[in-house]
């Protein structure tokens, strides 16, 4: 259970009708981390703000790209919450889910293209401790990104920096919406019918604090299909 507890919208209406609802719209969810920011309204505004800045329709790196730089970077902090939403991030900006699913393997497979890997090294390394980045990688980027381009990939790191630390520290509990879309992702390419991944979802306890290879691996468990996961 979350650490410090979600505001009840219903306890809210103008901040429901302000911040939540809104997000709602176009994201399916509410997540749990809004709600508890919600407790100071500044911060939560201030918050937002800054992400319609960081995730501005008119940066020059693809919006599918940057959803994908947030998950790497969140997956090299071990952050798993994030790591379902950016997953479920990329998917409404139009990312394949077997481009997700093979994220890990960005500097192998065919399913990424060098403009892609330079900024995923980057991202990765940018979020590990102690920092990792070298000149090579800040070169690679700027070499196809160029300067803006490497500070909007910089920028999301950094967002996902905060996200990361906020709901780590308060073991935030993940909505439904994101990780039951996350899984059924996942199983379906490996064969799974929709029918039997939503059931054996609903069966793996996903309501608790999340971890997301703890629930894939339950969701697996005794079932004869078999998936590539994110490591």
């Amino acid at each position: 259970m979350t650490r410090i507890a979600p505001l009840r919208r219903e306890d809210h209406p103008d901040l429901d009708e302000k911040f939540f609802r809104p997000y709602e719209e176009s994201r399916g969810y509410v997540p749990n981390s809004n709600l508890v920011m919600a407790r100071r309204p500044k911060v939560l505004a201030a918050f937002r703000a800054l992400n319609a800045a960081v995730f501005d329709p008119e940066n020059s790196v693809p919006a599918g790209l940057l959803a994908l730089v947030g998950n790497i970077a969140s997956q090299a902090a071990g952050c798993m919450y994030c790591v379902a939403h950016t997953a479920n991030n990329a998917g409404i900006r139009g990312v394949d889910a077997a481009k997700v699913a093979a994220l890990w393997e960005y500097e192998t497979s065919p399913l990424f293209a060098d403009a892609e890997r330079a900024a995923l090294r980057f991202a990765q390394a940018a979020a590990s401790v102690p920092n990792m980045v070298t000149d090579e990688d800040v070169d690679a980027v700027k070499a196809h990104f160029g300067e803006d381009g490497a500070v909007e990939i910089l920028t999301v790191v950094s967002w996902y920096g905060f996200l990361n630390r906020w709901n780590d520290s308060l073991a935030t509990d993940l909505k439904r919406s994101p990780l039951i879309r996350r899984l059924i992702r996942w199983l379906r390419p490996a064969g799974m019918p929709a029918s039997i991944a939503r059931r054996r979802v609903r069966e793996s306890g996903y309501e608790t604090p999340i971890c997301a290879r703890t629930v894939f691996d339950s969701v697996l468990s005794e079932s004869r299909y078999s998936l590539i996961v994110v490591k």
